[in-house]
């Protein structure tokens, strides 16, 4: 079995509350993901709680994830349960005051044949970690140009 485990993270110079204000309106992701990801949100939950995520990759390649979880506002537990991968994904917001440490952990089975090959050439798990760099520059910059008063629509 061919897999993706990490675990990525960023200090970030602002409260808790508002890094999981960000988080979890996942409508904001397209303000601060790469270009070449599109998120698009399906069954929308008020409590976050099985609403779904479409993720398609630049050339084609798709993946869902659901949230299955969500702790006090510090943890955002997703379950990835269709296309690319099959296994879970968990934010992680520790800290206090104006300032946070933010994770993403990942545990993915590749469902998808052609990246099972690649992986075998390419640590998959290498290139998930650079992505989220570029993923967490951008959140900074993206939080640091919203105002304090910022609610999830």
């Amino acid at each position: 079995m061919r897999k993706i485990v990490a675990c990525d993270k960023v200090y970030l110079n602002h409260p808790p509350q508002k890094v999981w204000l960000i988080i979890s309106d996942f409508n904001s992701y397209s303000k601060w993901w790469p270009w070449f990801v599109k998120i698009q949100i399906n069954n929308f939950s008020e409590s976050l709680i099985g609403t779904v995520i479409k993720v398609k990759v630049f050339g084609g390649k798709t993946f869902f994830s659901k949230v299955e979880d969500i702790k006090n506002e510090e943890q955002l537990k997703l379950l990835y349960f269709d296309g690319l991968y099959y296994g879970y994904g968990i934010w992680k917001i520790d800290g206090q005051g104006n300032s946070s440490i933010l994770s993403y952990e990942v545990d993915l089975e590749i469902k998808d044949p052609l990246i099972k090959i690649l992986s075998y050439i390419v640590s998959i798990s290498k290139l998930h970690s650079l992505t989220f760099k570029h993923i967490f520059r951008n959140l900074g910059k993206y939080i640091g140009r919203i105002k304090e008063d910022v609610k999830r629509i």
